[in-house]
């Protein structure tokens, strides 16, 4: 506990006199969401579930070092994912195609375990920020009323995410980066009957980082 003031202090005070106090960069990679499903048996037994596929995602950032090990990065991501719905009841169903787009804008705290001047710099985040969630659905099969259709929604999420920058060469790094995020479910809301997971989305993400 004696330890603790000492630090804050590392990780809040600014180095004036240090370079590199800003970067940007970007990346792209490959992104899952979560599947959900639900069982229930009223008078007569119904399921329903969604069914992901991987798909495309890329995120441009800029940040600012405070210090060697506290920074601050502000983020655009962007994915896009196949889904199949489907839903039964007693004999009847529906089974819809479609194509959801996540849009976040998020903000992250940055904890850096070496100093900006070492080869390799591993680090966590943790933000929040906005996310907006577009689903464009195809026309749906089967009897079974209420499928979730095309719909568009806004939700606060959380990000986590874990990466490391490795030195190339004049202030350039190339980095990795695994995210999650986790906001409110509105896929499984749409669903006959509504799943209760919250959504969560994974990225890995491989890209260029520039320190300036």
């Amino acid at each position: 506990m004696r330890a603790l003031p000492g630090i804050l202090a590392l990780l809040m005070v600014a180095d004036a006199g240090a370079q590199d106090r800003f970067f940007a960069g970007g990346a792209a990679g490959v992104a899952t969401i979560s599947a959900d499903a639900r069982f229930e048996v009223p008078e007569r037994a119904a399921a329903s579930g969604y069914k992901p596929q991987n798909g495309p995602a890329f995120c441009p950032f800029f940040g600012l070092h405070v210090n060697d090990y506290l920074s601050f990065q502000t983020s655009y991501i962007w994915n896009s994912n196949d889904v199949r719905y489907h839903a039964l009841r007693g004999e009847a169903f529906y089974d819809q195609a479609a194509e959801t787009t996540h849009q976040l804008g998020v903000v992250d705290a940055m904890l850096y375990f070496r100093r900006r001047e070492s080869w390799v710099r591993p680090y966590l985040t943790l933000g929040t920020g906005v996310a907006h969630l577009s689903s464009d659905a195809e026309p749906a099969t089967g009897a079974l009323g209420s499928p979730p259709g095309s719909f568009s929604v806004y939700s606060p999420v959380v990000n986590f995410s874990v990466g490391m920058d490795l030195e190339i060469r004049d202030g350039w790094k190339f980095r990795y980066m695994f995210a999650e995020t986790i906001q409110l479910n509105t896929l499984s809301k749409r669903l006959t009957p509504p799943g209760e997971r919250n959504l969560a989305g994974f990225r890995n993400f491989f890209g260029f980082v520039k320190y300036f």
